[in-house]
């Protein structure tokens, strides 16, 4: 089952387009049709998203921490 997310558009952006693009590039391909200004706009709007994440998580007991050293 394909879900399918709503398109979002920042200003000129098609978010949901360029991660298209970029999923379905193939191991052969040496370039893919990405924008300096679509670049630029994924930066800005990734940036705006850690700076609305809380700094720290509150965990409660136990806790399982698992990973290679």
């Amino acid at each position: 089952m394909v879900m399918r997310r709503k398109s979002v558009h920042y200003g000129d952006l098609d978010l949901n387009k360029v991660i298209s693009t970029l999923v379905q590039v193939k191991p052969w391909q040496k370039s893919i049709d990405v924008t300096e200004n679509e670049v630029r706009m994924i930066c800005m709007l990734a940036r705006q998203i850690f700076l609305h994440q809380p700094m720290l998580l509150e965990l409660e007991p136990p806790l399982k921490i698992a990973g290679k050293h």
